[in-house]
């Protein structure tokens, strides 16, 4: 029989690549030319050729928690506990009119309703928990869906979680917060330190934002609508009669007091609380008096730096308000030391060294 002329290979023939492994490498090739959107995915691959991908929230399925979801506009209702009362119509209209043009930056925040009641048709229901703004500007935009985190959020951390929102973005006015902070110790338990630490606030200023909602009705909504600031809110809270903190308000405002000012003039009940109702009623007199006057005052001479300080002083040193006038002329001028009663007037006296005969 004659011998096998074929020749025999010196090595082995090379074992053919498993067909997983190479399903492998084409799909980590794939991988690399997809960018970011292939490192979210699963790295595993599929044992078995991958079929089309399925939408991942079809319409009629409701999105998993802790994801970013195009939500209808429609579906959303407005957090109950917003602590957030005011929404200025000119800032929505302009940043609608931002949203048409560069489309919503940052999504809102939602939770799931528990029975999704009041939903669109087909669509689960939500319930904002922050980002009340935009959605109320997505709705003037004409938006049909908007970008929604949805989360797990507790009925009692609903107004927290809106509070730390809004305090983040300087969203709230003073009464606004100070109602917000009033509804977390109740609804939560806090102390007002406890209160504080959570929303990395200092003790002092949480308690200045509850005494806020202490005020006159009507000082809380000249506050609100920006008439006051917080500064002279401060200063009004002296008085602890409602009727004389309206009228003290009422003077700031008609005299375009700065809040340095406003500390000045309720500086003597500040020192002596007994005078709060003399000094009230000299006030009163002086806001009802006619004005006689048929031109308008001359520009009085600005006061330096010096002798606002040397009022400050005075003020302190005698617990009621003291003004220094200087003239035009060089080194003359005059001393306004102001009293309520006689009382007040002998106090004064003393706290000069000067006694009556």
């Amino acid at each position: 029989m004659a011998a096998d002329s074929t020749p025999k290979p010196m090595y082995p023939p090379l074992a053919r690549p498993d067909a997983r492994i190479l399903q492998a490498k084409q799909e980590k090739d794939r991988r690399l030319g997809r960018g970011l959107s292939s490192l979210i995915s699963s790295s595993t691959p599929p044992a078995t050729p991958a079929a089309p991908a399925a939408q991942p929230h079809p319409p009629e399925a409701a999105p998993p928690h802790g994801t970013l979801s195009n939500i209808a506009v429609g579906a959303i209702e407005p957090n109950p506990l917003q602590p957030r009362r005011q929404f200025d119509d000119a800032s929505l209209r302009a940043l609608a009119e931002s949203i048409k043009a560069n489309g919503l930056v940052q999504p809102i925040l939602v939770r799931r309703k528990r029975d999704g009641a009041g939903a669109a048709p087909g669509a689960p229901g939500f319930q904002l928990v922050a980002g009340e703004r935009r959605w109320r500007a997505a709705q003037l935009a004409g938006l049909e869906t908007m970008p929604a985190v949805i989360k797990h959020v507790a009925e009692d951390a609903m107004l927290e979680v809106a509070l730390t929102e809004n305090l983040h973005r300087a969203d709230l006015n003073p009464i606004e917060r100070g109602n917000a902070y009033l509804g977390l110790i109740k609804t939560r338990g806090f102390t007002q330190e406890i209160l504080a630490q959570r929303l990395g606030e200092n003790r002092a200023s949480v308690a200045n934002y509850l005494r806020m909602i202490d005020l006159h009705p009507d000082v809380q909504d000249m506050i609100a609508a920006a008439k006051l600031t917080f500064g002279h809110a401060k200063a009004v809270l002296v008085l602890t009669k409602p009727e004389n903190q309206l009228l003290f308000a009422e003077a700031i405002i008609a005299k375009d007091w700065s809040v340095r000012e406003a500390e000045r003039q309720v500086a003597p009940v500040s020192t002596h609380p007994e005078l709060e109702g003399t000094w009230s009623k000299s006030l009163r007199a002086e806001l009802e008096a006619p004005d006689t006057k048929t031109a308008p005052p001359a520009e009085p001479k600005p006061k330096s730096a010096n002798v606002l300080a040397l009022e400050e002083k005075l003020t302190s040193r005698l617990g009621t308000r003291v003004a220094i006038h200087e003239s035009r002329r060089p080194q003359i001028g005059k001393v306004v030391i102001d009293y309520y009663c006689l009382d007040d007037f002998d106090r004064i006296m003393n706290a000069l060294g000067i006694e009556r005969d």
